[in-house]
């Protein structure tokens, strides 16, 4: 059985995250920032909802947000810089970046 969300579902799991629903917020942070959707460039939503619940104390939400936010390339925290190309991950650093395009 596949594990994604119906569509009717989505929608009121949307809804709900658009109120500040928490668990709402972090569901649909997590649909977006499952593997299959990384080549559709929906990371971003990702981090959007995701934050949201972060902030507020949810903490399977704040430790989904730090994977979010990790260097693909070595696993340091909080990596600011995004992949010039898809602009989807994350680089700590540009020696980091760099390495990956090569």
């Amino acid at each position: 059985m596949e594990t994604s969300i119906s569509l009717e579902a989505g929608r009121w799991i949307r809804k709900a995250a658009k109120q500040g629903v928490k668990e709402a917020q972090h569901e649909l942070g997590k649909t977006f920032g499952r593997a299959d959707f990384e080549e559709c460039g929906y990371m971003r939503v990702a981090r959007k909802y995701t934050r949201q619940p972060s902030t507020q104390g949810h903490d399977e939400a704040t430790y989904f947000m730090k994977q979010l936010r990790m260097c693909v390339l070595c696993g340091a925290d909080d990596a600011r810089r995004r992949c010039p190309l898809c602009r989807k991950v994350r680089y700590c650093d540009s020696t980091c970046s760099k390495e990956a395009l090569v």
